[in-house]
């Protein structure tokens, strides 16, 4: 569900839209036949590891009771805000004869349940079992890019774009809009009367630097993925929230380059980078392989149906 723009690839939501209604038509017997065939040919090390990544996700350890408003999915097509995450969700519902019932949201919100539930994110720290994350609104979030551009022919600039409707990103915004090694700017909706507001830039035209810039937005920030699927170097704060991305496992100054939670380090860790390009490509490796864990479509498969059966399993609704 891509398409090819120059030398990167970005997610074409109205082909995600015409896939998914044409998978509403497939018959429910061939999902079920096809949720057996993937387990039983899924073993060994292939097994193990995606089983880890499963249990990251869905961290329920005992059996555990479900809310009394949880209830069977049904697809709401014309529900047009929450319509992505209904097809992600409901695309491995139907891996299972019965409709079991569950509950989910279809938001950004992040925070801890008193009940098992589905959802897109969750935060890092904190009793967090209750939150069980599937790869939701994916075709906004899930965008990697083929960056064909080496890191040492970009320009020594940081970059970054986007709304700044959290404290956060007005405090980076304060501190380095305007600054001559600092391409930032923010692209509001509505901004009449803020000064900080740049030209939208596009993906390709972000990646011409070096340096690009992740803040989280209402979640985490959407932008991470293609950064790091990129030859860019990814600066941000470390994570406090997490979705299927599993941004709590990312290693600070491995995959990313750390920053204080203040910015204020921005041209410290800009220079010691432009000094040491070698450690620049070792983070830039790095990334690009905790990138390849999620480009499988097959592993993708299996490790969403495992995170569903243990959601029904722990919840009482399947037999162990």
């Amino acid at each position: 569900m891509i398409y090819i723009l120059g030398n990167y690839r970005k997610n074409s939501r109205l082909l995600y839209f015409f896939v998914n209604i044409l998978r509403l038509g497939i018959p429910g017997f061939l999902y079920r036949m096809r949720r057996m065939w993937l387990l039983s040919r899924c073993k060994g090390e292939a097994a193990r590891r995606l089983q880890l990544r499963a249990d990251y996700y869905c961290k329920l350890d005992q059996l555990t009771q479900l809310s009394p408003s949880a209830k069977p999915f049904r697809f709401r097509i014309f529900t047009e805000h929450s319509r992505n995450y209904q097809f992600d969700l409901g695309q491995y519902m139907r891996y299972w004869k019965r409709n079991y019932p569950i509950q989910y949201r279809f938001n950004d919100d992040t925070h801890l349940a008193e009940f098992p539930i589905f959802t897109k994110a969750r935060v890092i720290e904190g009793d967090v079992r209750n939150l069980v994350v599937m790869n939701m609104d994916k075709v906004r979030h899930f965008d990697f890019v083929h960056d064909r551009t080496p890191y040492q022919s970009k320009n020594n600039l940081a970059v970054w774009r986007g709304p700044a409707y959290q404290p956060w990103r007005v405090e980076f915004l304060n501190r380095w809009f305007g600054h001559p090694r600092c391409d930032i700017g923010r692209t509001d909706k509505n901004l009449d009367g803020i000064h900080q507001r740049k030209q939208w830039l596009t993906v390709a035209d972000q990646l011409k630097s070096k340096f690009v810039v992740s803040i989280e937005g209402g979640d985490v920030a959407t932008n991470l993925k293609w950064i790091m699927s990129s030859n860019s170097l990814c600066f941000m704060t470390r994570p406090t929230k997490e979705t299927w991305f599993m941004e709590g496992l990312l290693k600070p100054n491995y995959h990313y380059v750390m920053l204080k939670n203040d910015y204020s380090d921005l041209l410290e860790k800009m220079d010691y980078y432009l000094a040491h390009e070698d450690e620049a490509l070792a983070i830039i490796d790095n990334a690009h392989k905790w990138v390849a864990q999620f480009q499988n479509p097959r592993d993708e498969e299996i490790v969403s149906l495992l995170v569903l059966q243990k959601y029904f399993q722990m919840t009482g609704s399947l037999k162990t």
